[in-house]
C-alpha cells in the first residue's frame, strides 16, 4: 500500500488512473481475449464448477470470492467479505437466484484481475491468477 502522512492506504482504495486512458482501455479489453489467460480463467472455473453441470453455484460463488478476500484483503473481517462476495455474486451473475454460466463467470473473473493488477502485461494477469 501506499504511504500518506503516517497512514497506509489500502491497495483496495489505490488507483492508477493511466490505466484509464482510450489506449489503456483498450489494450486490457484485448487482454480479454488472450488464449493463455482464457486458459487459465477455465481452470479456475474448473475448480469451482458445480459437479452436476455447467454452472457454478452461488454458494460455491460466494465461498471462492470469500477465499480470495482473504488473500486480497487481509485486513477485513469475515463478515465483511462475506457481504462482499454476496454483493459480488449479485452484480456478477446479474442477480441470478442459483446459478451462473461460463461467460459471466469468466468476465467476473477477468473483471477482478484487471482491477487487482498493478500492470497491462498478460504474464502478470496470469500469475495473479495462479
Amino acid at each position: 500500500s501506499i504511504e500518506k502522512e503516517d497512514e497506509a492506504i489500502p491497495i483496495a482504495q489505490q488507483a492508477n488512473l493511466l490505466f484509464y486512458t482510450d489506449e489503456s482501455r483498450k489494450k486490457r479489453a484485448a487482454l480479454k481475449g488472450d488464449e493463455l489467460l482464457g486458459h487459465a480463467i477455465n481452470s479456475l472455473w474448473n475448480d469451482w464448477k458445480s459437479p452436476q453441470g455447467d454452472w457454478v453455484d452461488k454458494q460455491s460463488y460466494i465461498k471462492m470470492c470469500v477465499w480470495m478476500g482473504e488473500i486480497l484483503t487481509p485486513e477485513e473481517n469475515d463478515y465483511s467479505r462475506n457481504e462482499q462476495a454476496k454483493y459480488d455474486w449479485e452484480n456478477d451473475s446479474h442477480y441470478a437466484e442459483k446459478c451462473m454460466p461460463y461467460s459471466l463467470f469468466y468476465d467476473a473473473i477477468f473483471e477482478l484481475v484487471d482491477l487487482w493488477c498493478p500492470t497491462m502485461r498478460v504474464q502478470d494477469y496470469l500469475v495473479f491468477i495462479r
